[in-house]
């Protein structure tokens, strides 16, 4: 078995046999024999199974975050082509989609006064594709929205035609958080928008997404 554990860093990329990869934070007990952290535990940990594993190489976060970001806009941008939502986000999107690893990287890393360069020259209309950190909601991913059972047979029909027929559309309810989603045909440029919140109960602050679809959304911002 091929490896290449780094004693200064506890997340690896294993590789199988059968060709699949995960993620496993390793360390070395006081014995030397190497252990995976327990699930959400940064102190306890059992003996590694190396059963069908081909090679462990430190996981590089850089790649990592790199192969996200090109995974999540490629999916976001099929779904806004299908939906027909936000072409503002699209736009810049289809351009971000096409940098090199270097200069993507350099714009998901970017402070705000730097971004707002590179999105000039880049054409962009928005700083960071409309989110307020583009790297924080690659992070997060496409989120799905959390209708209950009767609203997502009874009234997400209907979000999804007020969507396509460029309509305005709302409705609120309870399911863990205060959640609500609506969409309107903004006329003066051309685009249809739509939105997703999850409230705490009560407060009127939380975490507010961009709907990408009548089902799927991306993190916007909290608040």
């Amino acid at each position: 078995m091929a490896q290449n554990i780094s004693t200064t860093q506890y997340e690896h990329v294993i590789t199988y046999a059968d060709g699949h990869k995960r993620v496993a934070r390793l360390f070395f007990s006081r014995e030397g024999n190497l252990c995976e952290f327990n699930k959400r535990s940064r102190k306890y940990g059992h003996y590694f199974d190396s059963t069908g594993v081909v090679n462990i190489e430190p996981l590089n976060k850089e790649q990592d975050l790199l192969k996200k970001t090109r995974s999540f806009i490629k999916k976001v941008i099929a779904t806004l082509e299908k939906s027909g939502l936000w072409s503002n986000f699209l736009h810049d999107f289809k351009i971000v989609a096409q940098l090199d690893d270097e200069r993507l990287g350099k714009f998901l890393h970017a402070e705000w006064d730097e971004s707002q360069a590179i999105a000039q020259e880049l054409g962009l209309y928005h700083r960071q594709c409309g989110v307020d950190c583009l790297k924080w909601t690659v992070q997060k991913g496409i989120k799905s929205i959390n209708y209950d059972a009767w609203r997502r047979t009874n009234l997400m029909p209907m979000f999804a035609n007020a969507i396509e027929t460029k309509g305005e559309f709302s409705m609120r309810w309870h399911k863990g958080y205060d959640n609500s989603v609506e969409c309107r045909f903004d006329a003066k440029n051309n685009i249809m928008r739509a939105w997703y919140s999850e409230e705490y109960k009560g407060c009127g602050n939380g975490h507010y997404y961009y709907a990408i679809d009548a089902t799927h959304a991306i993190f916007g911002e909290d608040d």
